[in-house]
């Protein structure tokens, strides 16, 4: 006999006027009906829906919603004069214990995406932002998704449940694991959640709420009734995404129009000399194995430091390529993890806003923060193949490419698998004109194609490379090898 399933203890049927729910302000709601299901919206920022009975403040439970946007919520470049006079322009919050919805920061609870640089969908049990309680002094208990999309006019599952005992916070889209607390570190302490929880954005429309006083287990969460009625492509790509099916192998090889440019086994002191170091200068060291990155902790990062030169990070490090690579490009390496925690990525077409050698026109970088990545005018592609630090999903392993400095997110990837330690994996970079392959051990993890004519800058296909570490890495490196095609013939003048 098949079990009964669970139970709500509190359910909301929220296009219900005589339901348990309480409409504040009522003129700006409106209900909307797409494909047979009715959901709750309004056209006013300061519309909200108030829900006064709920698990949230129960030490464990489980939280079910069907939302649905108007629009699609994805990256998108932003700029002082879009929080003119809305602040919260990037926050969609789909729940939270705060009467002033969208203020999420202030709010102990919330169930939020964002949409600044990254899509970063997280519930979170404190107060401070997501980034906050990753960084802060003070860490707080949240689940982060990372790169997760909703498209417009589509209805998801949305189901968060929670076990603070185990320090388990995950959430799931159409029965799909999209996000889960750090794994790095242990249990984090969360803060209790209001007496009221509220909804309610412009930009959103909900359905039905369920709280559940269990922790239902993943089997539960994807035989919930009517699960099945989510849009089955959707959760096919949430699945390959975030559960890491169907993977693809790397099938590339050299032809005689590539040429290889560099070929280091790191396993020579003099190849050292091949690089500039940005950053924290005694991170690397030499063996028979290869380089060998180590970067302080995070308690180094968090503590005061630096007097002499504040604002400048030494937790960090950029080890990059004295030689300039000009057109399509290919990289591999090997890597293996001495410990675990941290975070590396691979940078490629490093150059100045112009297609300039901003390391032999700029002063030389020193400081190791994320900001030459990023935040400063040195445009490249970016691929952190190694993420298990605390701002990132890292239940699996993970990957993300992204394109700067404009914050273009590029391709985003969970494997179906742990990292393991003392273990050599091979990464390989492919770049052929617009499209960008990343594969780990023959297995194709990145798979992207940019577009110049997006308001995302051009193609890049001149630069540098950089291997980075953030705090907290040990990795060793050898075998990197570089090939270039170029796109055009050079003559001395």
């Amino acid at each position: 006999m098949k079990p009964a399933s669970p139970q709500p203890v509190f359910s909301y049927f929220l296009t219900d006027p005589a339901g348990a729910h309480r409409v504040l302000p009522g003129p700006t709601a409106r209900v909307i009906e797409v494909g047979n299901r009715k959901g709750i919206n309004f056209t006013s920022i300061n519309g909200r829906v108030a829900l006064a009975d709920h698990t949230l403040r129960e030490p464990r439970g489980t939280l079910c919603m069907w939302v649905m946007t108007l629009d699609d919520i994805s990256p998108a470049a932003q700029y002082p004069g879009h929080a003119k006079s809305n602040p919260y322009f990037s926050k969609h919050v789909l729940l939270t214990d705060r009467e002033v919805v969208p203020d999420t920061d202030a709010a102990n609870f919330s169930l939020v995406c964002e949409t600044y640089w990254h899509p970063v969908f997280y519930a979170k049990f404190a107060t401070g932002s997501h980034l906050q309680n990753a960084w802060g002094a003070v860490r707080g208990a949240q689940a982060l998704a990372g790169h997760f999309e909703f498209h417009r006019l589509e209805w998801y599952l949305i189901t968060l449940r929670w076990d603070d005992d185990n320090g388990l916070y995950e959430i799931f889209a159409n029965g799909i694991r999209v996000a889960a607390a750090d794994s790095t570190t242990g249990i984090i302490p969360r803060l209790p959640c209001g007496p009221v929880v509220y909804l309610g954005s412009p930009a959103l429309a909900v359905s039905e709420v369920h709280f559940f006083d269990s922790t239902l287990s993943p089997e539960q969460i994807r035989a919930l009734p009517e699960a099945s009625s989510a849009n089955p492509e959707i959760t096919a790509q949430l699945k390959r995404t975030f559960e890491g099916t169907n993977l693809q192998p790397l099938n590339w090889k050299p032809d005689q129009n590539w040429k290889q440019e560099l070929s280091l086994s790191l396993q020579e002191k003099s190849h050292y000399l091949d690089f500039f170091l940005q950053g924290c200068g005694p991170s690397v060291s030499f063996s028979d194995e290869g380089f060998r990155i180590r970067t302080p902790t995070m308690e180094a990062y968090t503590a005061p430091r630096h007097a002499v030169r504040p604002g400048v990070d030494m937790t960090r490090m950029y080890l990059w390529t004295r030689k300039i690579f000009q057109g399509d490009l290919a990289v591999s390496f090997e890597f293996k993890l001495n410990a675990p925690g941290g975070l590396c990525l691979l940078m490629t077409q490093a150059a100045g806003m112009q297609g300039e050698d901003f390391l032999s026109d700029y002063p030389l970088r020193v400081n190791g923060s994320m900001a030459t990545v990023c935040w400063e005018d040195v445009r490249n592609y970016h691929w952190e193949f190694y993420r298990d630090m605390v701002d990132v999903p890292n239940q699996l392993v993970c990957h993300a490419c992204l394109k700067n400095p404009w914050f273009k997110p590029m391709a985003f990837q969970f494997e179906n698998r742990q990292w393991e330690i003392d273990q050599w994996y091979r990464l390989d970079f492919v770049q052929e004109g617009a499209h960008i392959l990343g594969a780990i051990d023959g297995v194709t993890v990145i798979d992207a194609t940019d577009n110049a004519f997006i308001n995302n800058g051009p193609v890049l296909l001149n630069g540098r490379i950089a291997i980075r570490c953030m705090m907290r890495t040990d990795m060793t490196f050898r075998n990197l090898q570089v090939w270039n095609r170029p796109h055009f013939i050079t003559h001395a003048l």
